[in-house]
């Protein structure tokens, strides 16, 4: 019941429990968004359609070489630019401080309501897998 394929790290599979144990709505895995002409702006580990916000759950050597994390920020900045709302985290959270990490998620929300309500329409799209 827990496993789930499209799960990429062993982060994403215990970040899954840890979401689920903090009693957070389900987010979709690995979600395509794209801006509003359909052009790929990058996926998401996580996201949240109803709030618009995207979770990004990966370990610290991922970003030991540099160029991922230049690629990264890029890919970070492509997907806040029409409006996602980002969290991200890593081991640590996950394991020692998964509380304050649900907080995060819940204070993402709340920043996703506001710029829903503020009228103006969201600059991107969900691709169907």
């Amino acid at each position: 019941m827990a496993a789930d394929g499209r799960a990429e790290s062993p982060l994403e599979s215990v970040s899954r429990l840890v979401l689920r144990w903090l009693a957070l709505p389900t987010p979709d895995l690995q979600t395509t968004l794209c801006d509003r002409n359909g052009v790929f702006l990058g996926r998401a580990d996580f996201y949240w359609d109803e709030f618009g916000v995207a979770g990004e759950a990966d370990g610290r050597l991922k970003y030991e070489d540099r160029d991922v994390l230049t690629a990264e920020k890029l890919r970070q900045e492509a997907l806040e630019d029409p409006g996602v709302a980002i969290v991200r985290w890593g081991w640590r959270d996950a394991q020692y401080r998964p509380r304050p990490l649900g907080d995060r998620i819940v204070q993402a929300f709340e920043r996703g309501r506001r710029r829903d309500r503020s009228g103006f329409p969201r600059q991107w799209s969900v691709r169907a897998s």
